[in-house]
């Protein structure tokens, strides 16, 4: 690691970390809770903490970019909990399209593994399926999709491997995350941090990638998050599928 990496970690980490914290305590406060406490923070961290420390403003970009991370990552950490649950054998196979209203009768829904189909020129309704997932208990009874999602830009949200619920149906909302197609790279998980008449700001939770715009068409998002299943919590059954001739995962 670079001296510049190493200044850039030992600058931002705990105090990014403290702002989290007090966004978890405070989630409703507007202060805390919404974007100009960050921007403050930053315009203060310009003025007084990193100046004495030498900092560039690509120190300051960096410590916005992990502030806003780390708040959001509390927040949606709260809101998404991880619920255990059973896979099982489809009661009748198909494709996504197919068995997804099939699967709703039984308080199930069809997965499919986006790290291994969905790539780039395909549809997600048309991947095959033969695995259901159990709803979690609360889940309200309707149509939904279960997708193992790979890659770390939505780490620690969802790990390589995970398990996802989501609802086709849901609407679209700031500070939600939701499953969208990017028609140059094929499906990614990401979180709304902007939400425009035209345009979507997707972000990932790990600042190390940078955010991106899509527009807002109703044919390029399949669905928002509903709840973690998180793959280690499933069995062996749910664990990391192999890399053999894969598509681009979805981070």
């Amino acid at each position: 690691m670079t001296e510049s990496l190493e200044r850039d970690e030992e600058l931002h980490e705990p105090l990014a970390r403290i702002v989290a914290r007090a966004a978890v305590r405070d989630a409703t406060n507007v202060v805390y809770g919404g974007d100009r406490f960050a921007q403050w923070l930053v315009r203060d961290a310009q003025h007084r903490y990193w100046t004495d420390a030498g900092a560039t403003p690509r120190d300051v970009e960096r410590f916005a970019a992990i502030v806003a991370s780390r708040v959001a990552t509390a927040r949606l950490l709260e809101r998404y909990p991880r619920h255990t649950v059973r896979e099982r054998s489809a009661t009748v196979t198909g494709t996504f399209a197919q068995t997804v209203a099939l699967a709703a009768r039984e308080r199930c829904a069809p997965r499919v593994d986006l790290r291994v189909a969905a790539g780039v020129g395909r549809e997600l309704w048309d991947e095959a399926c033969d695995a259901w997932i159990e709803l979690p208990a609360g889940v309200p009874r309707g149509e939904y999709v279960a997708l193992t999602v790979g890659g770390d830009s939505m780490t620690p949200l969802l790990e390589d491997g995970d398990v996802i619920l989501v609802n086709p149906s849901g609407k679209v909302m700031r500070d939600r995350v939701i499953v969208a197609r990017r028609p140059e790279d094929g499906y990614v998980v990401k979180h709304v941090a902007r939400l425009g008449r035209r345009e979507l700001q997707l972000a990932s939770l790990n600042p190390a990638y940078a955010p991106f715009t899509i527009a807002r068409d109703p044919a390029l998002i399949v669905g928002t998050l509903v709840a973690r299943l998180g793959h280690e919590r499933l069995g062996h059954a749910l664990g990391p599928a192999s890399r053999d001739g894969e598509a681009p995962p979805c981070r």
